[in-house]
């Protein structure tokens, strides 16, 4: 998370969190084909199945990610 521009302070604060929205790999990487295992897990149904057992309000993208918790919103 990093902070975002300054919102109104009428809502207690002075910045929102913006999530990551992705993940890259150094060119200069020590280890190119771990990192490059660890960017594919992270991006399979089975990892993002996982992360959504923790951030309910979240929605998958992941080609074969089953998730049957999603409520009407999602």
């Amino acid at each position: 998370f990093f902070p975002f521009p300054g919102i109104n302070t009428k809502w207690g604060q002075q910045f929102m969190d913006a999530p990551a929205d992705g993940f890259m790999l150094s060119k200069k990487a020590k280890n190119p084909s771990a990192a490059k295992a660890v960017l594919e897990y992270i991006g399979s149904g089975e990892a993002e199945a996982e992360y959504l057992k923790s951030d309910q309000w979240d929605v998958g993208l992941a080609n074969g990610l089953k998730v049957p918790s999603y409520n009407a919103i999602q």
